[in-house]
Order: structure tokens, then sequence, then C-alpha cells
């Protein structure tokens, strides 16, 4: 539901900044707990209120390799924004490792997972109904999901090349400087499985070779 929040208790004169200046728009978004994630006690929701649907929010992530930091942008998706604002404040982030890393068909790398697996998030799961369809080029930073839109946590994705994915992945923002940490990262590729006979298996979507922790994840 879209509101707008009104201005009517809010005494101004003409000509004033505050009557000059137009009403915020808003959504309405809710983080409804979620029995399925593996980690179900790791934190508590946003608050359930209006949340705008402009506004840029830089964050610093401090990893083994380097620096990276993103520019979200909440008229992009703003629920997902808001939700991982949320997340940052409570350093959920740090200490988790990104477990995915995919180096063919698509081109990611996939991190904000407390259980390390793919199975884990925050202990709640949402909605975003002003998330915008977005593309997927190179510094595109979204949020991972099951594959329905009411399904979002905690995990999110790096995609370090153009990659055709299907828009249903809420983009957040990307990523403004730190790429050559992630292109690191990729050109060392994924782990390798074994067979029981002890024969490496080549993967292109699994673990990144390259162990990636994150030392901090925080709002600038």
């Amino acid at each position: 539901m879209l509101v707008l929040l009104s201005s009517a208790c809010v005494s101004t004169v003409p000509g004033s900044p505050a009557a000059d200046r137009p009403p915020v728009e808003t959504v309405q978004c809710q983080y409804p707990r979620d029995p399925n994630t593996a980690v179900p006690n790791r934190t508590t929701p946003p608050a359930e209120y209006d949340v705008p649907v402009e506004g840029r929010t830089v964050v610093d992530v401090k990893i083994r390799k380097g620096e990276i930091e993103i520019t979200l942008d909440a008229a992009s998706a703003p629920c997902s924004v808001h939700n991982l604002r949320h997340l940052a404040k409570q350093r959920f982030y740090d200490g988790t490792k990104c477990h995915r890393l995919t180096t063919a068909d698509y081109w990611l790398l996939q991190c904000g997972d407390p259980a390390g697996d793919g199975t884990g998030g925050p202990g709640y799961r949402f909605a975003d109904p002003r998330a915008k369809p977005g593309t997927y080029a190179r510094g595109t930073v979204a949020l991972a999901n099951r594959g329905t839109p009411d399904s979002q946590g905690s995990q999110f994705f790096i995609v370090y090349k153009d990659s055709p994915i299907p828009p249903t992945y809420p983009v957040v923002g990307r990523v403004t400087r730190g790429m050559d940490v992630i292109d690191e990262i990729a050109s060392n590729g994924v782990e390798m499985l074994f067979t029981p006979d002890r024969k490496a298996v080549i993967q292109t979507d699994g673990r990144p070779l390259l162990k990636v922790e994150i030392f901090s994840f925080a709002v600038g």
C-alpha cells in the first residue's frame, strides 16, 4: 500500500522551506518471521512502517582481500535497501562468509548467509512491492531469494560480469569502489570437488576457492 506522509500537522507559511518541500513518498514494508530459515533467531526484523522510496546510502565492506564500497539506492528497491541498512546497523554481516561463486552462465559472488551454505537468513522474509525490474550489469548488487518475490532475507550477490539473470531479484545498488577486489576473487575460481577415487571435478558454481570473510559491513 502506497502512503504519502502528511504535513497537515506542521505549521508553515507560504514560501518557507517546509511549505515548499513536496511530501515524501513512502511504501509500507513488512518483515514477517520465516520458520524455514536456518538461523531463526539471528536478529530482530526492521520495524514495519512506511519507508521512503528515495535516498542513497554508502556501505563500506571490509573483507580479507580488501575494501569494497557499495552505494544503495532506495529508489530501486526501497524495502530491500531498508532491510540492508537495518542489518548493517545490527552488525549482522560481520563475520559471515561469501559462500557461492559462479563462473559460467551467470557471473556473481553471493554473500550474507550466516549459516555459510546458502540456507541461512535473518529469521524473517519480506517482499518488495516497489522494486523495479533491473538488469544485472557488472557492478550490480542485488538480493537473492528462493525464486519468489516474497522470499528475500539477508543474502545478496555482486555481479562481476554482465549476466542474463531473470529480473526477479531486487537490485539494491552498485559497487562504486573495489571491483578489482571482486575480480581477484572471481579469477581464482571455485573449489574443486573430488570423486570417491580422488579425481578432481572442476566446478563453475560453488564455494569460492579464495576464502571470503566479511570483517565489517557498515553504513558510512
